[in-house]
């Protein structure tokens, strides 16, 4: 009686109420919702504001035939900032109904980088399609078991930011690994992938930017929540429309970035700046909004992103910068908020930083541009030329102000041709490792007030180029016995 008594008291329809008491309604409407609840949980998220998305989508759903039992290849080009992958996935989310099967595969570009990421990325495939796990071995393997196992499949399938042939031979190699009626959609800045994927020139659509209807209501969303400028900006919203020559990236960053703005004065001076700057260059309207960050941790954050970053977990990047003092939590919500990075959700539910390609490369370009000519001069270097060509054949090491460093790692000795090691304000550096020793041409060592550095090996009388060492700040005591000062100063 209990049982009954709470099954009674959970909230349903009453078949006489919602249905007119009639059972055949009432089963149609039950089944509505489930339906509905079902495809609610499988379409992607799109943008927060889809303004212009039902035109490209409209433009884009001939291309595709639906209901057509041939098989098509289609792709979307253009530069980065239109909106590929936004269009990309309204029309996943639009066709998603009339598959039975159907994956979307983002950011096939920056996941192909990874360990085993062809691969991996056929597993992934595979699971969307099967909804189970299929160990596919490695990459050749994966391929074989991709042709015979999606050859009988109706397939919707996207493969988003694509930038090399290696990715869609691995995941989309012919026409026919595919049943009849399927489509495979590819994104990518690259229209020559397109071309030797032997997708046909009349199946390739290059989106279109804003027009200025468009691009002032995409601006004001995200600079007011609205449709629509406030009246008390009215001519100023435009004329920022204008400017951005209908790039929605750029009408978001620069959107985002005036959203707490409410004097004409600061909206007049945000004006000025994009008058002076030529309106094709979108990387440098980009920089208007680093220009604008509130001081030295959000930019050294940003530039950390951008040139490291990408990818990782948000947990690990976040420890990193609390661990150099940056204050990142407050630091990256002032950076989230007018969109120059985020954190997003991967397929295993782990947070992970994300960055658009332009603002990437504009955070980059920043970096590049503090000394053009000499990579070894730059305060970050993620490229692995640079970096080897700064170890092997150039004069930085600087770990200046990494407070938390406690030791240098032996490889330091390999460095032969090192001139200058600076380690000024390692707060936690205690001693210096043996392997200095071969560094015999250093000239310089820096260790200004590295409070807990005690002593320095004996090896270091092995350095005959040495001419200026500042300890000030330290507790050492005595310089190695073998090490005379007077003949390197």
């Amino acid at each position: 009686m209990e049982a009954l008594r709470v099954v009674g008291n959970i909230k349903g329809w009453v078949l006489k109420e919602d249905a007119n008491g009639d059972q055949a309604e009432l089963v149609e409407l039950v089944v509505k919702r489930v339906f509905g609840e079902l495809i609610s949980s499988i379409h992607l998220a799109e943008c927060k504001y889809p303004v212009g998305i039902d035109s490209h989508v409209n433009h884009l759903l001939p291309l595709l035939n639906i209901g057509s039992d041939d098989i098509h290849f289609v792709g979307i080009c253009d530069f980065n900032g239109i909106g590929k992958t936004t269009i990309a996935k309204a029309v996943y989310n639009r066709l998603i109904l009339t598959f039975n099967r159907h994956s979307f595969l983002s950011n096939v570009r920056e996941q192909a980088t990874q360990w085993m990421a062809l691969a991996s990325l056929q597993k992934r495939l595979l699971k969307d399609i099967f909804k189970t796990t299929i160990d596919v071995g490695d990459y050749h393997r994966g391929k074989k078991l991709m042709e015979q196992l999606l050859c009988k499949e109706k397939v919707l399938l996207v493969l988003d930011d694509v930038d090399g042939q290696k990715q869609v031979n691995a995941l989309a190699d012919a026409l026919n690994w595919f049943g009849r009626g399927s489509r495979v959609i590819i994104t990518t800045r690259d229209e020559h992938i397109l071309n030797v994927s032997k997708v046909d020139k009349d199946k390739i659509y290059r989106p279109q930017v804003l027009d200025c209807k468009q691009s002032l209501q995409l601006f004001s969303w995200h600079a007011f929540s609205r449709g629509q400028p406030h009246e008390n900006y009215m001519q100023l919203p435009h004329d920022v429309a204008c400017y951005s020559r209908g790039l929605p990236l750029t009408l978001e960053v620069l959107g985002s970035y005036v959203s707490d703005i409410r004097s004409t004065e600061e909206w007049e001076g945000t004006l000025q700046n994009l008058k002076e700057i030529p309106p094709e260059k979108v990387q440098r309207r980009l920089k208007i909004s680093y220009n604008n960050l509130e001081d030295d941790y959000q930019k050294t954050i940003f530039l950390d992103a951008a040139c490291f970053f990408i990818g990782w977990a948000k947990e690990i990047v976040i420890s990193i910068w609390e661990a150099c003092g940056y204050y990142p939590k407050s630091a990256t919500h002032r950076i989230i908020q007018i969109s120059l990075l985020k954190f997003e959700e991967d397929e295993d539910g782990i947070y992970v930083l994300k960055m658009h390609d332009q603002i990437i490369e504009m955070g980059q370009n920043i970096v590049k541009e503090e000394s053009p000519m000499q990579p070894g001069k730059h305060s970050r270097s993620w490229s692995y030329g640079d970096s080897l060509d700064v170890l092997e054949g150039h004069k930085q090491l600087d770990f200046g102000y990494c407070e938390s460093l406690d030791k240098l790692d032996k490889s330091i000795g390999q460095l032969s041709q090192l001139k200058s090691l600076t380690l000024k304000r390692c707060y936690s550096l205690k001693m210096l490792p043996d392997d200095v020793g071969p560094l015999e041409k250093l000239e310089v060592l820096d260790a200004q007030n590295c409070i807990t550095l005690v002593k320095l090996p004996i090896s270091m009388g092995r350095m005959r180029c040495l001419r200026s060492i500042n300890l000030k700040g330290t507790r050492v005591s005595k310089l190695p016995d073998d090490f005379s000062m007077s003949s390197r100063m």
